[in-house]
């Protein structure tokens, strides 16, 4: 979420910048549906519906696109959650050293289980 996030605060800050109404005009062959439109350093900048759709698209298909192939490769899973899920591995250790400490009764060797939750 967090890269689609800033994927698309990108793409949108850039097609604000670069894609004025006449630019936009030539690109969809009518008059764009323009949202907003304002001032910043003396030009003339509009927020239309095509940019949003175009900003929403590229967002989505380069946050699929990461999602899967975070998922799929392997030096991406490493780099990307190896760590995260080291971290969870020994938090979960720890939680369990600590519940068997509050509970000395359910420590492992005298008929009981840690219990996970």
């Amino acid at each position: 979420m967090l890269v689609s996030a800033m994927v698309f605060l990108f793409l949108f800050v850039f097609g604000v910048l670069v894609v004025t109404e006449s630019v936009a005009l030539g690109f969809v062959d009518a008059q764009p549906n323009v949202l907003a439109s304002f001032e910043l350093w003396g030009r003339d900048l509009v927020i239309t519906e095509e940019l949003l759709r175009v900003t929403g698209f590229l967002t989505v298909f380069s946050g699929l696109y990461f999602s899967v192939t975070a998922v799929t490769d392997e030096s991406y899973r490493k780099e990307f959650s190896g760590e995260f899920l080291e971290e969870m591995r020994r938090s979960r250790a720890v939680r369990a050293v600590y519940l068997a400490a509050l509970n000395p009764a359910a420590r492992p060797g005298r008929g009981s289980t840690i219990s996970s939750t």
